[in-house]
């Protein structure tokens, strides 16, 4: 199967090292923003994940928007926290994007709770009253983009929307991907109705296999085929030794503070950020060249893939193996990270899918 690379798109301090205190790096002008997804998109990547948060220093649309105009070809996975936008507003800015950018938009639905953020919005849903929402808004999105370009009102009636003569005009083309990263029950419950790309975060290759066959058995359950992305960071060095000394970098000077916030109860109500949290307590090694040292210092995907140019290809390669379609990888600095590995990995992959395709 060929393999579909995704980069990531920094909306705040962009450094070369996590877990210090003030972050240290570049911030994210619209000059270092155009360097990022413009060396990305040369190093191979075909798009780049937008993040949320209302503590990036950056909007997520906003960011979205500008990586679009300063590209020609990358598209942007942009992540969307249900309670954050109307449902009728994401669908009319995705569907605004779609006209603009034509077959280069695609979704990130996020379902945990950030409860800091929740109080901020005043927003602050219980477990179901979440998942309530998550199925009403997907219904909503889906429906809007089901009739765009006939002009037919949109209507909807449920505990947490009410929609009345919504529409989307003209036709923009088919409704945008949608990433889904939940693996809850009540998440994979919504993900087989509305979900396209089901996103994993990366582990164990038996633990990200087990995942795999389960999520595919309950969507072919609904009659329904999904395909899967990985998230992992990657430290790619011409050398094995070198990979190594950069890892021991990255954590070199972790704030013990930021490190015992890193290492509390997890906030998010996400059994994804969970595992990775658990991953992270554990410390060390996954695999030779799987690494939980990212987690000490930041939230969110805790591994890194680290290695010269053809152990990091080989490990990918062994999770594409497994059923792994597309992957969404960062570095530290994204800018940095991004040109090493297109000029030290990706070829490797390439060359591998040519030989499998020829095979």
């Amino acid at each position: 199967m060929p393999t579909t690379l995704n980069w990531f798109l920094p909306l705040q301090t962009d450094g070369a090292q996590v877990g210090t205190w003030p972050p240290e790096g570049a911030e994210p002008s619209l000059t270092h923003l155009t360097a990022v997804v413009q060396t990305a998109e040369a190093a191979g990547f075909s798009g780049l994940l937008v993040p949320v948060s209302l503590g990036n220093h950056l909007e997520t649309w906003t960011a979205a928007t500008a990586a679009l105009a300063t590209t020609r070809t990358a598209k942007t996975i942009i992540a969307v926290r249900p309670n954050l936008v109307h449902p009728v507003m994401a669908a009319k800015l995705t569907h605004s994007l779609s006209q603009l950018f034509p077959g280069r938009i695609a979704l990130n639905i996020v379902t945990g709770a950030w409860p800091s953020e929740d109080a901020a919005t005043g927003v602050q849903d219980t477990h179901d009253e979440r998942y309530a929402r998550l199925r009403e808004w997907l219904a909503i999105f889906d429906g809007l983009w089901s009739r765009a370009g006939t002009r037919e009102p949109f209507d909807f009636t449920g505990e947490t929307y009410r929609v009345v003569g919504a529409s989307l005009y003209p036709y923009a083309g088919a409704r945008p991907e949608i990433y889904f990263s939940g693996a809850s029950p009540e998440a994979l419950t919504t993900a087989t109705a509305h979900a396209d790309v089901q996103l994993l975060w990366m582990d164990t290759e038996d633990i990200v296999e087990g995942q795999i066959e389960h999520i595919r058995r309950t969507f072919e359950r609904a009659g329904r085929e999904v395909r899967f992305s990985l998230r992992s960071h990657v430290l790619v060095r011409p050398t094995e030794e070198e990979a190594m000394r950069a890892a021991d970098h990255l954590i070199a000077r972790l704030d013990p503070a930021i490190a015992e916030t890193r290492l509390a109860a997890d906030p998010s109500g996400s059994t994804s950020k969970s595992r990775q949290d658990e991953l992270t307590a554990l410390g060390g090694w996954l695999s030779p060249h799987v690494w939980t040292g990212p987690g000490r210092g930041r939230f969110g995907a805790a591994c890194a893939v680290v290695g010269d140019g053809q152990q990091v290809a080989d490990t990918l390669r062994r999770y594409q193996a497994l059923g792994v379609e597309d992957f969404i990888l960062s570095g530290f600095p994204k800018l940095d990270e991004a040109e090493l590995f297109g000029r030290l990995v990706t070829r490797r992959l390439l060359d591998a899918d040519l030989q499998h395709l020829r095979a």
